[in-house]
């Protein structure tokens, strides 16, 4: 455990609980386990996957999809470099979403444009029952990634997966639209970290990041 913390030192800003994250997952163990056993000696095959693993760190590869899977509101979701990483910011539009339809008894058809990962979907069908919920993606391999959090978390018969540039595919009309579309702007993308691991198609917004979210709420006028 020391001697992967010291690795990856100068390239986490978090080398302890990495190191203890990515063990934890190595191991099939909880962080707790690998605290209460720091002396334990790997195999020569998980020796040598840990340092495959630490090395992708190490390279700035996010921890996420080192794992293949997060955390979200919660619950656990697979990832891979089709979606964006779930954030935590994102569970306020979960929460406000929630709270919406806690509010409105009988709105049950929502739905979730830019579904990438399916944590929004997921995360709103496992809190209310009876929700019905349509996931659009534009990209196959996002589509891939969602279905197989919905099958994991046994949603299937309530989220319909469909492949769609926003709502241009569907003529249904819904309760409820939730959207985390991509809203940064093409220049200040190629400033950030975050575009040389994650998506391009899940950050880039356009000129002025606005313009999936523009064409979203023109289309939403007629579909709410």
């Amino acid at each position: 455990l020391l001697k992967a913390q010291t690795q990856l030192k100068h390239f986490s800003d978090q080398p302890a609980l990495e190191t203890e994250v990515i063990l934890a997952h190595l191991l099939g163990k909880s962080r707790a386990w690998v605290l209460a056993h720091k002396e334990f000696d790997l195999t020569a095959v998980q020796t040598s996957k840990l340092h495959d693993m630490l090395i992708s760190l190490c390279a700035g590869k996010p921890l996420p999809y080192i794992l293949g899977h997060c955390e979200f509101f919660g619950l656990d979701f697979i990832v891979s470099p089709a979606v964006l990483i779930p954030r935590p910011e994102t569970e306020l539009l979960v929460e406000t979403a929630l709270t919406w339809l806690q509010q409105h008894s009988t709105a049950r058809q929502a739905a979730d444009v830019g579904v990438g990962s399916g944590c929004i979907s997921i995360s709103l069908g496992r809190h209310i029952r009876d929700l019905s919920i349509t996931g659009i993606d534009l990209y196959d391999d996002a589509l891939s990634i969602a279905k197989k959090n919905v099958f994991l978390h046994q949603l299937q018969d309530r989220i319909t997966l469909i492949h769609s540039d926003l709502l241009s595919q569907t003529e249904t009309t819904f309760n409820l639209i939730c959207a985390n579309l991509p809203y940064i702007p093409t220049a200040t993308l190629q400033t950030l970290r975050v575009s040389k691991h994650e998506p391009i198609t899940a950050l880039d917004g356009g000129e002025d990041g606005l313009n999936y979210i523009d064409r979203l709420l023109h289309q939403a006028v007629t579909r709410l």
